[in-house]
């Protein structure tokens, strides 16, 4: 019986090196970032269409929920951004003038996300996450 103890103990103790090495690549990889995590993306904000005037809301880069109102179209803003970062655009028409709106939302300057608001529709709204491709 001792041999096959001695023989099992001898062969564990040459497996804790191969077995110590493997978790130090798993927690080296666990905490190594995303690629483009850190990465810093052009975010843009733009509103468009016939309408003279709306109300906006839109994440700034910050996180922070902005509003304005009476907002004279177009009008556009940009934001420098990381992944991960909410992207949020809602426009609102004002007045008693018709007109249609479109929402923008672009990416390094390509078109990421749009909404529109035509005729009757008063309100039009882009989302999503910097700067993962939504899927529609």
């Amino acid at each position: 019986m001792r041999p096959i103890v001695l023989a099992v103990t001898l062969l564990c103790a040459s497996c804790i090196p191969a077995i110590a090495q493997n978790i130090r690549q798993l927690l080296d990889d666990y905490h190594e970032p995303r690629p483009g995590w850190n990465r810093v993306y052009s975010v843009t904000y733009v509103v468009e269409g016939t309408a003279v005037a709306a109300s906006l809301t839109y994440l700034n880069d910050r996180d922070e929920l902005q509003q304005q109102k009476e907002i004279k179209i177009p009008w556009s803003a940009s934001f420098s951004m990381k992944q991960g970062t909410g992207v949020f655009l809602r426009a609102e028409k004002q007045g008693s003038q018709g007109g249609d709106l479109t929402v923008h939302i672009h990416v390094d300057g390509d078109a990421y996300w749009h909404s529109e608001a035509l005729g009757a529709d008063t309100i039009a709204t882009a989302r999503g996450e910097c700067c993962v491709r939504p899927s529609r």
